[in-house]
């Protein structure tokens, strides 16, 4: 399930998600909280607490949404996906943006200048999100390229 944490916040709004918390406080370590509380302020996170007990005493009083044993990721999460980029789906997990792309992508998408080529990867990529994969995903009408 998707929250939007600032949809209909005013200044000052509080809100408390619950559930199973996972934050990454920097690019090398996962952190894992069961059961854990996330505390948001203005739609930005303002604190992650192993449980109820640990939340400030001014913040009980927000109102609260539980999600159970569900998954809770607080931050910037992107959902959007590129055709293209389906073939190197997994590669260079270790490299930051920008050295992804370069080692990656745009040469795994300079390769769909050939129809053949984009033919057989759209067909891949359609069929897998047929499937299922991701399970939640944002897509929106390709560029489409004039023959020559």
């Amino acid at each position: 399930m998707h929250v939007n944490a600032q949809a209909g916040q005013r200044p000052g709004n509080r809100m408390l998600y619950i559930g199973d918390i996972a934050f990454t406080p920097s690019p090398q370590r996962l952190v894992g909280i069961r059961h854990g509380v996330v505390a948001m302020e203005n739609g930005i996170v303002s604190g992650r607490y192993e449980s109820m007990d640990d939340v400030p005493s001014d913040w009980l009083d927000a109102p609260k949404t539980d999600f159970g044993d569900a998954l809770v990721i607080p931050g910037f999460n992107d959902l959007h996906i590129h055709a293209p980029q389906y073939p190197t789906a997994g590669l260079g997990l270790d490299k930051e943006l920008l050295p992804w792309l370069e080692t990656y992508t745009f040469p795994a998408e300079a390769r769909f200048a050939s129809p053949d080529y984009a033919r057989i990867w759209y067909q891949r990529f359609i069929q897998r999100m047929w499937e299922g994969e991701p399970c939640v995903s944002a897509r929106s009408r390709p560029c489409t390229a004039k023959p020559r």
